[in-house]
């Protein structure tokens, strides 16, 4: 009978450390994803493309609330284009389709739904015999749920179904010990 005394805390002790390690994976989920950058951008950082550019996407990870970007030909001037937005976390720049060889400076800055803002800026090369970029298609995603929602939602079921499962586990053994001392 002593033996299972220390057992019993090993499992509870095991059962807590499962909930709060469920419960820190949650809360600091939460707090990575709030903090999106760039996903991808069409045409990417270092990529050289070739085939038609008239326009500069950029895909985050969170919900963008404010823009600016910019874009920066190979004799450093600014090449002028409109910004829109799509979806929550995708921007379009705009631009009359490229016709010069060479480097391109994208410069972008964000504001996200969390107040935090990012700034940054990639190179992409413009070459002919490169293969032509493919763009980010708008139709086949989800308009309102960003990637960062996701997976947010991700953990929270995960966890969810972890903490059933724990709670199954703990019944299963309580109702087979209370049978074990009934009998």
């Amino acid at each position: 009978m002593r033996l299972t005394i220390p057992l019993a805390i090993t499992k509870r002790s095991f059962l807590v450390m499962a909930a709060v390690g469920m419960l820190l994976t949650l809360a600091l989920g939460a707090r990575a994803s709030a903090h999106g950058g760039l996903i991808v951008g069409v045409p990417g950082p270092g990529q050289a493309a070739g085939g038609s550019i008239d326009v500069v996407q950029l895909f985050f990870l969170e919900e963008i609330t404010a823009a600016e970007v910019s874009v920066t030909a190979p004799d450093g001037s600014e090449i002028a284009g409109d910004l829109e937005q799509p979806t929550i976390d995708l921007l379009e720049y705009t631009i009359p389709e490229l016709s010069t060889e060479g480097p391109y400076i994208v410069n972008y800055g964000v504001d996200f739904v969390d107040g935090t803002s990012f700034e940054s800026a990639y190179q992409f090369t413009y070459d002919l015999s490169a293969p032509a970029v493919l763009p980010i298609e708008v139709a086949n995603r989800r308009p309102g749920t960003s990637i960062g929602q996701r997976i947010a939602l991700g953990v929270l079921v995960a966890a969810i179904v972890g903490l059933v499962g724990l709670l199954g586990w703990r019944l299963r053994e309580l109702r087979a010990a209370r049978a074990v001392s009934i009998r």
